[in-house]
């Protein structure tokens, strides 16, 4: 898994599918991630989908996760050969970026805006898509439907165009889970040469980002203006941050904005865990 199964070469694969819920990868990250977790350990599982995909599949997600059960063995290690169930005893799915937005206000911030009516949106730069999630914050954070949405455009549109272009100028093809150390060294040794893609990865950002941004506004429409602050997170933030921060007067870029949802999801499962109507979307 990851990495790992990067550097393992040929059998390195990953999947853009829209939906992932029954496909083996999913089932595979998720025992190996629970695999991880010390013995015994009761689960609660919380993770998101991207905001349209979760209007029309987190019923569908939620059975699944519910239903989960995994027989795992370890094939190497000081637990060789032992093999472990995996199941989840509760889970919660949330739409993404949704629950970006519980890492993203501090206590101070939230007893600023309480009541206030001001509207705050998350944009959530990932792999395949960005998410846009509007809230209005009463005394409960309201979710904005109109002024939401997901762009089918991410990081993996900056990393497929790095493989055309290397195709160009090699006339070879790259193996696809490569692409990410490409972006991220800014180029490849090749016959015993660099080959340098960084001009070409800085063109290829900056498009990448206008379209976005484009899109992002389409989404706010005539309401962008009124939007209190906008908070910027998700993996995609390491190579587009910069050149989105022209997207509103008010772009706050998260710390550790990779794990933003992560963090979220965690204070989402928290706030349920505590009583009923801890953690809602309507």
């Amino acid at each position: 898994m990851g990495e790992l199964a990067r550097r393992g070469g040929m059998g390195a694969s990953f999947t853009l599918e829209a939906w992932k819920i029954g496909h083996q990868n999913t089932q595979a990250l998720l025992a190996t991630a629970a695999l991880l977790l010390p013995v015994g350990a009761t689960i609660h599982l919380a993770t998101g989908l991207p905001y349209e995909d979760y209007r029309h599949q987190h019923q569908s997600m939620e059975e699944m996760l519910k239903a989960f059960r995994a027989e795992v063995e370890f094939l190497g290690g000081p637990l060789s050969g032992v093999t472990r169930c995996v199941r989840f005893h509760q889970t919660t799915v949330f739409p993404q970026a949704a629950g970006a937005v519980y890492a993203s206000l501090d206590t101070q911030t939230l007893a600023q805006v309480a009541g206030s009516g001001r509207l705050i949106s998350v944009v959530d730069v990932g792999y395949k898509t960005t998410d846009v999630v509007t809230f209005e914050a009463g005394y409960t954070f309201r979710l904005r439907p109109d002024l939401s949405g997901t762009v089918d455009q991410g990081i993996s549109d900056l990393e497929r165009r790095l493989l055309a272009v290397f195709t160009e100028k090699t006339g070879r093809r790259l193996d696809p889970a490569r692409a990410g150390r490409l972006l991220e060294e800014g180029g490849i040794e090749l016959g015993g040469r660099f080959l340098d893609l960084r001009d070409e990865i800085s063109r290829t950002r900056e498009a990448l980002a206008g379209l976005i941004r484009d899109k992002v506004r389409t989404i706010w429409r005539d309401q962008g203006e009124f939007i209190w602050r906008v908070y910027l997170v998700g993996g995609g933030c390491v190579y587009l941050a910069e050149a989105l921060q022209n997207l509103h007067p008010a772009m706050h870029l998260v710390e550790d904005a990779q794990f933003a949802n992560a963090r979220g999801f965690l204070a989402v499962a928290r706030r349920r865990e505590r009583g009923p109507g801890g953690a809602r979307v309507s």
